[in-house]
């Protein structure tokens, strides 16, 4: 009897998710990741192709910047910004490179976002940072949030950055800054190009309980819930939405969310239930399962702000040390799985 391999699908369009499996293997894809996404959009004059052209640009004392076109000074387009720190030490710093405040992004307050850019720098010891200020509806200024401070692991060749953020509230528009240098730093210089900002769209995580054919791995005690042991990651995250524990997963930004869960069959009388750790309580529980029926549950819920920590625990009415023995087929043995995904805003 042979495998057969199943194409996962989304949801949602299944034409989109398809590419973005096939293309965001390397998480440091960035262009895959914009390209593949809903909702992605740019910075104003983000790749530096109108020069400094709808950005603000302050050098230090011993600051300076230019446009460059320069082969293996650009990746996005054909120019970037090179900024230079000339001198280390004392009052000397580099330049900041911000978009203009005539050129405020409309956002969301609550929504997640991610910031990609390209850096190159001159050497890895050099100082780096980057930030997104926000504003309220009228455009005045709300608060700044640091994304990125960078002085001794800057890369020395194009590479991709990215970093998620979500909006704080009453915030509606905003603006990236970036900083070369800081009074009393290393001299050097930075080449920036390709700054982008995409919206967190849907995002999804699977992990599993799974041992070696007819064994297994937990001990259900009668009469109480036991934490399920998810050893198996099957579906990981793309977008940094979820963070992996032991036996639990962090959810880490607002929105809405769907789950569906199950707990292995042939086992005795049983239930399990999706258990919010962050706030002691259930967040859902299955129906009994029985024999060949497992207990499964699924829906949805959302996360209004802050993360959240689950983990998925299993009763039984006698102790059994098989927690739903396998049947001996070929491969391993699955006694519980979780499935979280993030839909919505």
């Amino acid at each position: 009897m042979a495998w057969t391999t199943r194409t996962h699908k989304t949801v949602n369009d299944p034409t989109r998710i398809s590419d973005i499996n096939a293309t965001i293997d390397n998480e440091n894809d960035l262009d895959a990741r914009i390209e593949a996404m809903a909702g992605s959009f740019g910075v104003p004059n983000g790749s530096f192709e109108s020069d400094e052209n709808m950005w603000d640009v302050s050098d230090y004392a011993s600051g300076s910047h230019a446009i460059t076109t320069t082969a293996g000074e650009v990746v996005d387009g054909g120019k970037a910004i090179e900024v230079t720190q000339a001198s280390s030490g004392g009052s000397n710093g580099g330049s900041i490179v911000q978009t203009h405040d005539d050129y405020l992004i409309p956002c969301a307050a609550g929504q997640g976002y991610y910031l990609g850019w390209y850096l190159k720098c001159s050497a890895a010891n050099v100082s780096t940072s980057v930030e997104v200020l926000f504003y309220d509806e009228a455009g005045s200024y709300v608060s700044g949030m640091p994304l990125l401070t960078d002085t001794s692991t800057n890369p020395t060749s194009y590479a991709k950055k990215c970093r998620s953020f979500v909006v704080p509230a009453s915030c509606m528009k905003m603006r990236v800054k970036f900083v070369l240098g800081v009074q009393g730093g290393n001299s050097g210089w930075f080449l920036l190009d390709g700054v982008k900002f995409f919206a967190i769209q849907d995002d999804e995580i699977q992990r599993n309980e799974e041992e070696a054919s007819g064994n297994s791995n937990v001990t259900i005690q009668p009469a109480s819930w036991t934490d399920r042991i998810m050893n198996y990651e099957r579906i990981t995250d793309k977008y940094g939405t979820f963070t992996n524990g032991t036996n639990q997963i962090t959810i880490n930004l607002p929105g809405k969310y769907f789950y569906e869960a199950c707990s292995a069959s042939a086992s005795v009388l049983h239930k399990l239930r999706v258990y919010n750790v962050t706030d002691g309580t259930v967040l859902a529980e299955g129906s009994p399962g029985s024999g060949r029926n497992q207990s499964r549950v699924f829906g949805t819920f959302s996360l209004t702000a802050g993360s959240k920590v689950v983990k998925l625990q299993d009763r039984t009415l006698i102790s059994d040390d098989s927690g739903g023995q396998g049947s001996g087929l070929d491969g391993n043995e699955l006694y519980s799985s979780l499935y979280l995904r993030r839909i919505g805003d």
